[in-house]
């Protein structure tokens, strides 16, 4: 699905990075918030996670307010 990014995901490495998010819904949009605790040896987030952020190869990440995909992992609420 495409969700509106609720903020900056920052990015060093060229290859594709997947963010853990949650998800929520306002005005008829989709927006999908990345979990602050996300580093991959964080186990801490994952009954939070709805579902991930792709963020695309190259050296940039990804800005608030952008499109972005995202993988759903479990049914959500209006969805």
């Amino acid at each position: 699905m495409t969700a509106e990014l609720a903020q900056d995901i920052d990015k060093g490495s060229p290859h594709d990075r997947y963010v853990r998010c949650g998800l929520s819904f306002d005005a008829g949009r989709v927006l999908a918030s990345p979990l602050g605790y996300g580093k991959s040896g964080m186990m801490a987030s994952l009954p939070d996670t709805e579902g991930l952020i792709k963020v695309g190869s190259g050296s940039s990440g990804a800005s608030a307010g952008e499109p972005v995909e995202v993988l759903l992992l479990r049914n959500t609420p209006g969805h």
